[in-house]
This record gives structure tokens, C-alpha cells and sequence, in this order.
């Protein structure tokens, strides 16, 4: 596994941001812009904005997209520069990492990034659950990123009972947003 000190100049990341608190497309919005406004993070493109229910636990319906940036930042200084990100719009931080999902203001996760595998105790790339979640699969197809990888013990690579089903594409809102962050 490369370390971090193998990272080249900058390298090609996908996010994938969500919410289900507020308003979630100023939510969106902002954390696109607070991200793009870091020294070391280039937004390129995003993806559609898609509604769907929350999985896992009760609340309500989320906007998720997958947005591209280049990057110079080491995998963790990313996660470390999302994190402050996510405070600055709202993010409760929980004392103690659970399994437990919880409704949010804006959620940031690191999908890809470049083609490194890494892996530490706060930190797995590619995303664990990239390939059982449509609503991160079909934002990247859309990018066109396929997700053909599987991580050890994972037997259901896709969200085939309400999977896509329940996913809706919001167009208006993704034009509103890509004429916020004046992308075509």
C-alpha cells in the first residue's frame, strides 16, 4: 500500500456530498464553494443532484451529488480540509465513530482519489461503500467514473430493493447549482 508521500503533484479526487437538514441545496452549495476556495483544491465538474430517501435510519429525504476537483493534498490533509469544511456549514462531530447514520447539514466523503488505495484507521480509498450505494454509483457513472470495484465481504453491490427506484434526479436543482458555482 503507497504511502501518502507517494501522492503526485496533483491528482484527480471525487467527492461525493450530501444532505438532508435545512436548506439542502445552500447546504450543497456551500460546501462546493468552501471547498473550491481551498488553496489546494480545484473544482472541475459535478454530477446531477439527486433526492432520495435516507438509508439506514429515519429522516428526511437527502440531495447527494459527486463532484470532481484536482488536488495537490495528501489523502488525509483532504479529509482533514472536508472535516473543516463540514464543521464550518454545521456538522455535529460525534465523540465516538459509530455505524449508526444520523440526519445531517452536509456530509463530505471521499469517494476516490487518483488511483491510490490507501487505507488507515479514519480513512479508506476507494470509499468502503462506493459500489452498494446507487446514490453515490449512478452520480459517478454520470461523471463517468464506473464503479467496478468490490471491497473484501461484500457480497450486495447495489441498492437493488429501493436501489434506483427511489433515486430521483433533480434537474432544476442541478442547473440552479451549476449556475451558482458558474459551471456548464
Amino acid at each position: 500500500m503507497p504511502s501518502e508521500h507517494h501522492v503526485h503533484q496533483y491528482n484527480s479526487v471525487t467527492l461525493g456530498l450530501g444532505s438532508n437538514l435545512g436548506d439542502r441545496l445552500d447546504n450543497l452549495f456551500m460546501a462546493l464553494e468552501l471547498l473550491h476556495q481551498e488553496q489546494e483544491i480545484t473544482l472541475k465538474k459535478i454530477s446531477s443532484v439527486y433526492q432520495c430517501p435516507a438509508e439506514g435510519f429515519e429522516g428526511p429525504d437527502f440531495l447527494n451529488l459527486a463532484a470532481q476537483f484536482d488536488t495537490s493534498l495528501t489523502p488525509t490533509d483532504l479529509l482533514s480540509a472536508c472535516q473543516k469544511i463540514e464543521r464550518k456549514i454545521g456538522k455535529q462531530v460525534r465523540k465516538k465513530r459509530t455505524k449508526n447514520y444520523v440526519s445531517r447539514l452536509i456530509d463530505i466523503d471521499i469517494l476516490i482519489f487518483g488511483n491510490i488505495i490507501y487505507k488507515n484507521d479514519t480513512l479508506s480509498i476507494p470509499h468502503p461503500a462506493i459500489s452498494k450505494r446507487d446514490f453515490v454509483k449512478i452520480p459517478l457513472q454520470e461523471l463517468g467514473i464506473t464503479v467496478p470495484f468490490k471491497h473484501k465481504n461484500e457480497t450486495e453491490t447495489t441498492d437493488t430493493k429501493r436501489g434506483a427506484r427511489s433515486l430521483r434526479k433533480e434537474n432544476t436543482l442541478t442547473e440552479q447549482l451549476k449556475t451558482l458555482l458558474s459551471l456548464k
